[in-house]
């Protein structure tokens, strides 16, 4: 991997304090975009365009391609229950992998692009896509089409508070109880919503127009304020903070009862997804982008 880093141990603890943030902007070399970061118990994994993954059990290591036979296309979504991990994206491609290593391919019908996937919940696993496509499965490998009231993209879902939440274009929401039988809630705007997570007692969706609403029971949504920013696309939860990553580098850290905070990302590329594990913030972008934070507000950046 390319990139201005600390090579020892003294040095990557200034990294997690921030120490660096300002100083180190990464490689000049301009990767592939990023779309999606998870950590899977015992590995980084990140998912991008062009049939690749990219894995290491230290963000700084993530330096090898792993190309998915077969070609499955650009990988938009992630995620991990137990040592389960998923990665779905074009042509209805869906990635399985019990390591990390090896995965398994499996092809949804109809091929919808499918931009988002969790698990964790009744039923097991739900993903999303282009044109309303919402399917939920129980292993992660046999997926059955699910019936909703839109034919709206949906671009994100999370599981919280026994409750699935799918979101996506013009604002809409649908929730589950189930991942079999889906209702659709108002969400307070009709900006796009690229993003959702859970954590805490708490439901936030971020979105167009720097558009975040947030809920306590994923039913009834309420704005949260934040000022003149871009295209909100990605957000995570981790420490009792969410993180909250967008356009133009943008990144916001917010804690439930507080006002968010804008922090120093240190780069001006699109950040399209976030992950929090293993002690920190992990999230990437365009040009092989990636930024790196333990508390959410100082971050070291590199590129892949």
């Amino acid at each position: 991997m390319r990139g201005c880093g600390p090579g020892t141990n003294r040095h990557w603890a200034l990294l997690l304090l921030g120490a660096l943030a300002l100083a180190c902007g990464g490689s000049q070399t301009q990767g592939p975009p990023l779309e999606a970061v998870v950590w899977s118990g015992a590995t980084w994994v990140v998912a991008g365009e062009g049939d690749r993954l990219w894995t290491s059990p230290q963000p700084e290591a993530l330096s090898s391609t792993r190309p998915i036979s077969p070609p499955t296309g650009n990988l938009y979504g992630l995620a991990r229950v137990g040592s389960t991990t998923v990665s779905v994206g074009d042509a209805g491609a869906v990635l399985v992998s019990n390591d990390a290593i090896a995965w398994a391919v499996v092809t949804l019908p109809g091929e919808p692009t499918l931009r988002g996937v969790a698990g964790g919940g009744p039923g097991g696993w739900v993903t999303v896509g282009g044109g309303g496509a919402l399917f939920s499965s129980p292993d992660a490998q046999v997926w059955t089409p699910r019936q909703t009231s839109t034919s709206a993209d949906l671009n994100a879902v999370t599981y919280g508070a026994g409750l699935w939440v799918a979101v996506g274009a013009g604002g809409i929401v649908l929730t589950s109880a189930d991942a079999v039988n889906w209702t659709a809630v108002a969400s307070a705007t009709i900006s796009s919503l690229n993003g959702v997570a859970f954590g805490g007692t708490t439901f936030v969706a971020v979105g167009d127009e720097g558009v975040v609403v947030i809920s306590r029971d994923g039913v009834h949504w309420s704005w949260l304020e934040i000022l003149d920013v871009p295209n909100m696309e990605a957000v995570t939860y981790g420490g009792g903070i969410f993180v909250i990553v967008g356009q133009l580098g943008s990144a916001y850290a917010w804690s439930p009862g507080t006002v968010p905070v804008q922090t120093n990302s240190t780069v001006a590329e699109d950040l399209y997804g976030a992950a929090y594990g293993n002690g920190l913030f992990f999230a990437v972008g365009h040009k092989g982008r990636m930024i790196l934070s333990q508390d959410g507000v100082s971050w070291y950046s590199r590129r892949i």
